[in-house]
């Protein structure tokens, strides 16, 4: 077998754990849980969460991982990782189906997926709406559930950047024929996380992918999760940009790298003066920093400060997630970034533990940037583990 184990729709994997379900044991490789609708990352437990799940019972179930070093080790190396306790421990099992409804329960209480259950609750895509709002001159925005979209809608056609998940397709075709009759001819994708990319497989049919190249080579080959069908792929890559003359105005695509991932774009509706930053910009809120695939907090601090340095006063901003923003909603990211990320390696440098540095908090100007994903607990520790 290939070390994955289904339940509820859902596949998870446990790296280099040892899984044991009556009538089933696995020893798996995988570091990251992905589900049917695209690859969605499952991030590392906070040092308080290893120790409660530790502690945990959970009928019928072995959790282990070689070692509580090796754990160490693996996240020194800025790798991705979850381990399921630091003893391993067996619990007598009841019947099959207690146990998986118990991991069921554990895993989806838990809020550790992005774009998956915690992150959208009921999980229901049958009840998301997609929301459009015109932005400026051809584009407009579609929000749903996951990463925003960016539309532009014209006498040439359309073009998206950016898809969310596979089974808001037909969802949105619905939204995009709504803003215009014209044919889908361009899919740019600002990087390659799921909740941007889950609808390339349907939407590649019909389109020409766009991306840089690391996002094919991620989504092809990625450092955890599945690889994507051949329909999926982005059929035109670059590496440092990328134009697109349509619907009367150059669309730029211009590669920042080392920040949120290591295959992030930029997009600039030069003619509409808009610019999509993809998960550049969390408007209002901590952003996620991927370390396992390319990202670094310096350089995602970087490219922030970059595009705010370029971006027109009176541009409009669509950021990866939250709502429609300007450059003073960028300027007040970029600088909660500096703050922040300063706050804690002044304190690593001064010989403080993480643990004491979150027991501390951020200041409180910065509390109500928590949200369900990454609190500010969470953000201590990826600033934390970006320190050079």
């Amino acid at each position: 077998m290939n070390g994955w184990f289904g339940f509820i729709g859902v596949e998870f994997g446990l790296n280099q754990g040892i899984v044991t379900v009556p009538g089933l044991q696995a020893v798996v490789d995988i570091p990251m849980a992905t589900v049917p609708f695209g690859n969605v990352p499952v991030w590392p437990l906070l040092p308080s969460e290893e120790r409660l799940l530790s502690a945990m019972s959970v009928p019928g179930m072995t959790f282990g991982c070689p070692s509580a070093g090796a754990a160490r080790r693996r996240r020194s190396n800025g790798n991705r990782f979850i381990f399921f306790g630091r003893r391993k421990r067996r619990i007598p099992a009841p019947d099959p189906g207690t146990t998986m409804n118990a991991l069921a329960l554990l895993l989806l209480a838990s809020p550790l997926v992005h774009g998956g259950a915690a992150h959208h609750p009921q999980r229901d895509f049958a009840n998301v709406e997609i929301r459009a709002t015109p932005v400026a001159g051809a584009v407009h925005m579609l929000e749903g559930a996951g990463g925003n979209i960016g539309v532009s809608v014209g006498e040439d056609g359309i073009l998206i950047v950016d898809d969310q998940f596979a089974p808001l397709a037909d969802k949105i075709r619905a939204a995009l024929k709504s803003l215009g009759e014209g044919k889908l001819r361009f899919v740019l994708n600002t990087h390659w996380h799921g909740d941007h990319t889950g609808g390339n497989a349907s939407f590649g049919g019909e389109a020409s992918i766009l991306a840089h190249a690391n996002v094919r080579k991620r989504l092809a080959d990625p450092p955890r999760g599945q690889p994507s069908p051949k329909e999926a792929l982005p059929v035109v890559t670059f590496d440092e940009s990328l134009s697109v003359h349509f619907n009367g105005e150059e669309i730029r695509m211009l590669h920042l790298p080392d920040g949120h991932t290591d295959g992030d774009s930029v997009i600039h509706f030069t003619g509409s003066n808009v610019v999509h930053m993809g998960d550049l910009f969390f408007a209002g809120r901590f952003p996620f920093i991927d370390l396992g695939s390319g990202g670094t907090v310096d350089g995602y601090v970087r490219n922030v400060e970059t595009v705010l340095a370029d971006v027109p006063a009176d541009a409009k901003i669509i950021p990866g997630h939250g709502p429609l923003s300007t450059r003073e909603d960028l300027a007040a990211f970029h600088r909660m970034l500096r703050e922040t990320v300063r706050f804690v390696r002044e304190r690593k440098a001064a010989g403080k533990s993480l643990a004491d540095v979150q027991a501390e908090g951020l200041p409180a100007e910065w509390a109500s940037w928590g949200w369900e994903f990454i609190s500010a607990e969470r953000w201590i520790e990826i600033a934390w583990g970006g320190a050079r």
